[in-house]
């Protein structure tokens, strides 16, 4: 891989546009969930910026954030 693939997601503030994006889907499809059930995401591509893996780290943390489907 290039220099810095292969690091670790070890600074919780650190932000990209990928990730403020991740933040804002998440947060919009808890919304939505509450008033229309949802029965499953489709994520297309495009959760990171740079394919690191400290990227896919955080990706992998936001995304649990989503509210469970019951």
């Amino acid at each position: 891989g290039s220099p810095g693939y292969d690091d670790y997601d070890d600074d919780p503030n650190e932000t990209t546009y990928a990730i403020e994006n991740s933040k804002l889907g998440v947060s919009m499809i808890n919304y939505l969930s509450v008033l229309h059930p949802i029965r499953f995401v489709v994520c297309t591509g495009d959760i990171t910026h740079s394919s690191e893996r400290s990227e896919y780290q955080r990706a992998k943390k936001i995304l649990k954030l989503c509210l469970p489907i019951l």
